[in-house]
This record gives structure tokens, C-alpha cells and sequence, in this order.
């Protein structure tokens, strides 16, 4: 029996004892008014019955429609696989190009990977619902039926047990207040930074955004011109366009700000609060966007930039290859879907993946200022780095200690692919370590600082373990960078108004009590993908 039956049936029994209290014998008047409201409320109950009949209908046809979608969004993960390996055999994966320059000089890790799938796999659910329904995103998030659902669905409740593995769970308040050191230290992956949203900031999440995404499907797919044509302007023409051209030679406009050292620790800042992942093969090889440097591929990971060829560049496609899809925006627990291809695989889904949002982008560092470029955003990573009696891994040799090697096989040292034999990729908290020396320089001086202030704390506090060593050197070593961020480089690169009136100033005492646990402090798209660019593009 429904809800609305209940009331129902309570309703008729109160008018009958209305009816009959304090008089046994009713009229013939009386008796029929009575079974007049009695036939008033059967109607009623029939017609809520039938209302009740057709919300299920809707309700069955929104779950079996959802649970449509991500049979093809599995599929067509499938296939995306299918065709990576069917570009590397016919030699376009980026691995049989070896004389080629690599796009990156960074491994990708596994874990990003796992979310690329993970992405994939809800945005093409998202697509094939959007075809399937007829609706667009907006609307089948405001239809209570298909957003109860997707969440349903999302949930494991509604899918049976066989596709049902153990949930992987973000961190909770209680997870956090469990952890004996969370009001002394950091946590390596960020979580339980704020005790009331303790994933806020932390590696593997989703970039929050300054504004809406905005795609010409209300999904993934890139914007067209406003006059309807499917192209915009390359963004090549529109990058040179942005440089004076002088006697066709470019030139830009002097800066007082120019020093290598601001390059090498703008890059060195933002690579210890993201790292946006990109589409990788399977196992990680680099995606190829353009055939022979002249014609875009036209693939799910791609975005290849047709471009006039000049002095510079020689080629008519540019390598573009498209940030991965976050597979989640909310973090309330986890859901494992497993595929059925050619091995039986588990994929991770956030059942608060929200059926309205279109394609979002993961940070998969940390996103706080706390020094994780050096220590790593996952306990493996911190794992391979840490070396004994609370110090740093390192490669001792006559010259001095040097960063670790990457034994991995997975590290890009040089641009051609060939590294030389006795040659050895460095090891650091970040896998872009290897971009360029002023880079890896940074990452070393503060690896020695770690050791070099270990041995400081040791001779003080001889009591310590190399957990407790290792930890205070961490934190002061996150301090130091901290304070190097604020009271030199933002000293440097803004006027005295923009650090007054943004407040970026260090307080010569006390304490600032700016906090505020309502902001989130997930590094934002807009500055991942615009602001921080100005650090290492000077």
C-alpha cells in the first residue's frame, strides 16, 4: 500500500465515524450524502492509483534509458581503446615515433589513467542520454525522474550484484578527526585540510570553475563561431597575433619582471598546485593528433590545431591533445562498474557525478602551496622519494647529492625519445620534473634543504623518530616555500595596489585570520589554464 492510499483509507474511516458518531441511526439523507463522499473518495483513490502507475512507467523509462547510456558510454570506451591500439600498429602511436619530438617530457601516472576512463565513460553516458531522451543536459537534470535515477544508478542500488564491487571512499569528517597528526600536519593527498569538507583541495579532484563550462553540445564538444561556421580562428594566428611584429621579426614589449629565476619559479609554483592530466594511450603513450604534421586526426583525445606553416613552424597541424574528462564533481562516494571486453576490468564512477554538468577537468596534485612538487600528492609517491632517518631519497655522488633516478621506464628525458644509456631521468613529488634544468635545479635545492634541516632537527630533538623528523621538515619546508611565493615573487610580479587591495601582503606579527572554510581552494580552471601560463611563458 502507497502513502497516498494510506491517507486515503484514514480519510474514509473518518468520515464514517463522523458520520456515525453519537447516532446509530442515520437518515436516508444522511446515508446518502455519506455514500456520495464515500464514491468521491474511491474516484479519487482510482485516479491516484492511476497517477501512481503512470509516475512508475516514468520512472521505470528514465532508469532503463540511463542504464541505455552507459552501456554505450562502456562501449565506447571500448572503442576508444580499439582505436589506440589500431594507430599503433599502422605506426601513428606516438611510441613507433620515436624520431618525432615527444609532446611531454613527463610520464602520466596510473592513476590518471583510471580517470580518464573513469571521465570518458560518464560523458559519453551524457551524450547518449542527451540523443536517446531528446533533452539537453539542463533539462533532464530539472525532471526529477531521470535526476533520481542517474543518482540511483550512480549509487549501485539500482544495478544488480554481479556488477558490484567494493566501494572506494573519499576521506569523511570522521575518517580525518581519526588521524592522530591531522591538526599537526598535512596530509600527502591533501584531504582533511578542512575537517567539514575534507576532500576541498585535494589530489584527484575536480577544478572548480570561475564561471560556467560552455560547449556548442552542452557537453564536451568544442564551441563554433557565432555565425554558425564549425570552426573558429586557429588559435595559432591568434597567439601571434598577440606579439608586435617588427620588420617581420616579433618582438614584445620589455617587462621589469624578466628573470630566469621568475620563469623557473613560476613553473616551480604552479607544479605544486596542478596538474591537469591530458588523454594518454592505455599504458600512458602519448596521443598523435595530427598525420605527418599536416592533417588533424579526427579522435575523441583530440584537438589539432590547422595552422599556416612559417619560419617557425613548418607544419600545417599542431599536436593538441585534450585535457581528460574528470569523472567526478561532488565527492560522497564511489561506484565500480565492471567492463566486459576482451578482460574484465573495474572502473571507478562518483555517483555525485551531477547529470547536469558538462565536461570538467581534474587536478590530480594537491592544490594547496605545500610543497608537493617535493614530496609527492599520493603516499606511493611518497613512498619512492623518502629515504631513511626522516631524510629524502637521494643520488649520492662526488659532486654532491643529486635527485633519485626514475626507474619506472616510464620518464621522458629528452625531446627525441633516445635517452642515452648512462644517462638517468630525475625522480621528484612532480612528474614534470624533467621539463627543463632550471626546473629540476629547484627540485634539488629544496630536497637538500629537506636533508639539510633534518640533520638541524636531529641535533636538537635527538630523541625523534624519522617519522617525527621527517614530518616537522616537511612542514617547514612548505613554510619556506610559502613565504618565498608571497614575500618575493607576488612582491615582484603585482603593484602595491593589487597586494593591498587583495590583501597579499605578509603581516610583519601576528596572525592573519583571512580563513575562511567556505571557500573551496581547489585551484581553479581559469588559473590553471590562463593565469598560471603567464609564469613560465615569459
Amino acid at each position: 500500500m502507497s502513502f497516498l492510499q494510506a491517507v486515503l483509507g484514514f480519510a474514509v474511516i473518518s468520515v464514517i465515524c463522523q458520520q456515525t458518531s453519537g447516532n446509530l441511526i442515520t437518515s436516508k439523507d444522511e446515508q446518502e450524502l455519506t455514500e456520495k463522499e464515500l464514491e468521491s473518495l474511491y474516484k479519487l483513490e482510482t485516479l491516484l492509483d492511476e497517477r501512481e502507475i503512470i509516475n512508475k512507467e516514468r520512472k521505470k523509462k528514465a532508469k532503463s534509458l540511463i542504464l541505455l547510456a552507459f552501456e554505450e558510454g562502456l562501449e565506447k570506451s571500448e572503442k576508444m581503446v580499439e582505436r589506440q591500439t589500431y594507430y599503433r600498429n599502422i605506426g601513428m602511436g606516438r611510441r613507433n615515433k620515436i624520431k618525432r619530438k615527444n609532446n611531454r617530457l613527463f610520464k602520466i601516472s596510473k592513476m590518471s589513467i583510471e580517470k580518464q576512463e573513469e571521465g570518458f565513460i560518464l560523458l559519453s553516458a551524457k551524450k547518449a542520454l542527451v540523443k536517446l531522451t531528446g533533452k539537453t543536459l539542463k533539462e533532464l537534470s530539472g525532471d526529477p525522474d531521470y535526476q533520481e535515477a542517474w543518482d540511483d544508478i550512480l549509487a549501485g542500488s539500482s544495478i544488480d550484484s554481479s556488477r558490484r564491487k567494493r566501494s572506494t571512499k573519499r576521506a569523511t569528517t570522521n575518517d580525518c578527526q581519526k588521524l592522530s597528526s591531522v591538526n599537526e600536519y598535512r596530509t600527502i593527498d591533501g584531504t582533511c585540510n578542512n575537517l567539514d569538507k575534507p576532500n576541498w583541495g585535494a589530489a584527484f579532484t575536480t577544478q572548480p570553475r570561475f564561471i560556467d563550462e560552455v560547449y556548442s553540445d552542452g557537453i564536451n564538444t568544442p564551441r563554433i563561431s557565432a555565425d554558425g561556421t564549425p570552426t573558429l580562428t586557429s588559435p595559432r594566428t591568434i597567439s601571434n597575433s598577440v606579439f608586435i611584429i617588427n620588420n617581420g621579426r616579433k618582438v614584445s614589449k620589455p617587462e621589469g619582471f624578466n628573470s630566469l629565476m621568475s620563469l623557473n619559479w613560476g613553473q616551480f609554483l604552479d607544479h605544486d598546485i596542478v596538474l591537469t592530466p591530458t588523454f594518454a594511450e592505455e599504458h600512458g603513450e602519448d596521443i598523435q593528433c595530427c598525420k605527418e604534421d599536416a592533417i588533424p586526426i579526427a579522435r575523441d583525445e583530440c584537438l589539432g590545431i590547422e595552422m599556416t606553416p612559417d619560419e617557425d613552424l613548418d607544419i600545417s597541424c599542431m599536436e593538441f591533445v585534450r585535457s581528460a574528462p574528470a569523472p567526478d564533481t561532488q565527492l560522497n562516494g564511489m561506484f565500480m562498474f565492471i567492463i566486459h571486453s576482451l578482460h574484465v576490468s573495474t572502473v571507478n564512477i562518483n555517483y555525485c557525478f551531477t547529470i547536469e554538468a558538462g565536461n570538467q577537468v581534474t587536478n590530480a596534485i594537491t592544490s594547496f602551496i605545500d610543497g608537493s612538487m617535493v614530496y609527492g600528492s599520493s603516499e606511493d609517491e611518497e613512498r619512492q622519494l623518502r629515504g631513511i632517518d626522516g631524510k629524502m631519497a637521494v643520488k649520492s655522488v662526488s659532486g654532491g647529492d643529486l635527485l633519485p633516478e626514475d626507474t619506472s621506464g616510464e620518464a621522458f628525458c629528452t625531446l627525441t625519445g633516445r635517452d642515452p644509456v648512462n644517462d638517468y631521468c630525475q625522480n621528484a613529488g612532480d612528474i614534470r620534473v624533467n621539463v627543463q634544468p632550471g626546473l629540476g635545479h629547484l627540485h634539488l635545492l629544496f630536497v637538500r634543504e629537506h636533508n639539510r634541516i633534518v640533520d638541524e632537527l636531529k641535533n636538537v630533538q635527538p630523541s625523534w623518530t624519522g617519522d617525527q623528523l621527517y614530518n616537522e621538515a616537511r612542514k617547514i619546508v612548505g613554510a619556506i616555500i610559502q613565504h618565498i611565493t608571497f614575500n618575493e615573487y607576488l612582491e615582484n610580479l603585482f603593484s602595491d595596489e593589487i597586494l593591498d587591495k587583495y590583501g597579499l601582503r605578509l603581516l610583519s606579527e601576528g596572525y592573519s585570520r583571512d580563513y575562511n572554510k567556505n571557500i573551496n581552494p581547489g585551484t581553479r580552471v581559469g588559473v590553471a589554464t590562463a593565469a598560471l601560463r603567464f609564469g613560465h611563458t615569459q
